[in-house]
């Protein structure tokens, strides 16, 4: 008899569970709570904005940033036809990230590739040279921060989880020691991890910063492109023809359809109550995966479900963040660079993207007014700092004033002194705000946010739950969920959606393969480090680091 799953969530995770749940065989009911799938990674329209029969102007939650160490959502990418190609064969990849300072310095560039001629050596070698030359970062603090990478790189998991994951990315670095300078703070404490992972410093486990770091230096290493982008709006290339296609499988989407609570019976989850537009009704399903974000999913972790499964009460400590996008439409194409862009000093922790230069034949004339020929990509990472020390931070802002003063940081890192400005006002046409926000003027908070995104911060692991509950019929799917990707990802999304279908998979003894789950990569010849170092952990000692010299190399001209 052909088993039903009903999937709580059509974002990544829950359209990830989807597919493979329909080819292996099983009848599959999506419910999600938006008109549209997607989640999170989908992108709109702007209302509004379309006329003289021209529709509206794309619009992103924020920018697609699809790193090369991704394994598991690439994977399942191939397999979603788009016309004559594969979902993934809309991927290209950037040429590297511009480090933007304020007050018009010089901004630094970093290749995402590995050096395959002389003039891409000689232009990685000033990159990094620049990072003592320019910004400030006294040698003996670089050579401090290899050590410290050094060290993450030779420690084996046992100390990984057991030391590092309880010791923030700031405190790891000794970005916490006052003899270090301000420049290593804002730039390798700062900087880094919000130019590759979006999160604050110092709240960031070492091990997840310290690993995803030095995931993005494997990769660079073996020549691995570093970071790939879609060439078009991401519901154009990915999601729109992925819930085609599922639905042309056999799988049933309920949308408008929000998941009101679980309902226990006999140990297990006997139904699960959905309001589809206001009809209130108690749905039932031999298994139920809940690919809901973490801030849905807290609230409906009853007292009844922990006496169950004690582990899922943990997920109340796991935490979220605002990370959230703004989009400046231009009236003329200003591309920067051909890839991400990090405003090392905003005090809003700012990265971008200029957009139409990565969407090979897409007009942007078409869409709109017809006026619009440039867009600036824009996340807000943080709602709470000053701004320039002394203004307001983001969440005590009006809508205008967050567009006017993010504005005003774009132009502070990207116009140079006494050159040319990149951007000027009169380019400006329109500026939207994620549509996830919600100003409320008379309220103490002001903002609200329907979409935050989880966080992983110091010892997070430990209360982060599996895929397969202790409830035999109950699975979760979704960035909180432990991966080995460790990171609140599309990437992770997928891999915990994998994991879903697996426990399923083996509870009900299918003949069918197993998802395939790929392990975090690092190089062969680590291994002998590493077992090394898993002795020296049991005996309590610290890991073998070789001296790291203060680095000979001069500043370029």
């Amino acid at each position: 008899m052909t088993q039903r799953v009903a999937i709580l969530g059509g974002g990544v995770a829950g359209m990830s569970a989807a597919h493979e749940l329909i080819k292996r065989g099983f009848e599959v009911d999506v419910y999600e709570a938006r008109c549209v799938d997607g989640g999170k990674a989908r992108s709109f329209g702007v209302e509004g904005s379309g006329s003289a029969g021209r529709p509206d102007l794309p619009a992103e939650h924020g920018f697609r940033f699809f790193p090369g160490f991704y394994k598991h959502l690439p994977a399942t990418m191939k397999e979603i036809q788009v016309g004559p190609v594969s979902a993934f064969d809309h991927l290209v990849a950037t040429s590297g990230m511009l480090l933007a300072r304020s007050g018009g310095k010089r901004s630094i560039f970093t290749p995402n590739r590995f050096p395959t001629t002389l003039k891409d050596l000689l232009q990685s070698f000033e990159s990094f040279t620049l990072f003592y030359c320019d910004l400030g970062v006294p040698k003996k603090e670089v050579a401090h921060f290899i050590r410290c990478l050094l060290t993450m790189l030779v420690s084996c998991d046992d100390r990984r989880y057991g030391q590092y994951e309880k010791v923030s990315w700031f405190d790891f670095i000794g970005a916490n020691d006052p003899s270090m300078s301000q420049a290593y703070t804002d730039y390798f404490a700062k900087g880094l991890s919000r130019s590759l992972v979006a999160l604050n410093a110092t709240a960031l486990s070492s091990r997840t910063g310290g690993c995803i770091l030095l995931q993005f230096l494997i990769d660079f290493a073996e020549f691995i492109a570093l970071d790939r982008i879609l060439d078009r709006p991401t519901s154009d290339v990915w999601i729109a023809p992925w819930y085609k296609q599922l639905g042309s499988q056999g799988v049933r989407f309920h949308l408008n359809s929000r998941v009101e609570s679980f309902q226990i019976s006999g140990g297990r989850i006997g139904s699960v109550r959905i309001d589809t537009n206001g009809v209130v009704q108690d749905i039932t399903a031999d298994h139920y995966i809940a690919a809901l974000p973490l801030d849905r999913m807290q609230p409906m972790i009853t007292k009844e479900i922990v006496a169950i499964d004690k582990d899922l009460g943990n997920i109340a400590n796991l935490q979220v963040s605002w990370m959230t996008g703004i989009l400046f439409y231009l009236n003329r194409d200003v591309p920067i660079v051909r890839g991400h862009i990090n405003l090392l000093n905003s005090a809003w922790a700012l990265t971008a993207i200029s957009q139409p230069q990565f969407w090979s034949g897409f007009d942007l004339s078409d869409y709109g007014d017809g006026t619009v020929h440039g867009i600036i990509s824009v996340i807000i990472s943080d709602w709470e700092t000053p701004l320039f020390g002394s203004g307001p931070a983001a969440k005590d802002c009006t809508p205008d004033q967050v567009k006017e003063m993010v504005w005003a940081q774009l132009k502070d890192h990207l116009n140079p002194t006494g050159g040319p400005a990149v951007l000027n006002d009169a380019d400006l046409v329109r500026v939207v705000l994620a549509p996830c926000l919600t100003y409320h003027p008379a309220t103490p908070a002001h903002w609200s946010n329907d979409e935050p995104l989880s966080i992983n911060t110091v010892g997070s692991w430990f209360d982060r739950p599996e895929a397969v509950t202790g409830i035999d019929n109950f699975y979760l799917a979704s960035d909180y969920v432990r991966t080995n990707t460790d990171l609140a990802t599309m990437e992770a999304a997928n891999e915990a959606a994998r994991r879903a279908v697996n426990g399923i998979l083996e509870r009900t003894q299918s003949p069918y393969s197993r998802c395939q789950i790929w392990r975090m990569h690092e190089p062969l010849w680590l291994k002998g480090y590493r077992a090394m170092d898993k002795h020296r952990y049991s005996r309590g000692k610290p890991p073998l680091v070789p001296p790291v010299p203060v680095l000979p190399w001069p500043c370029p001209p």
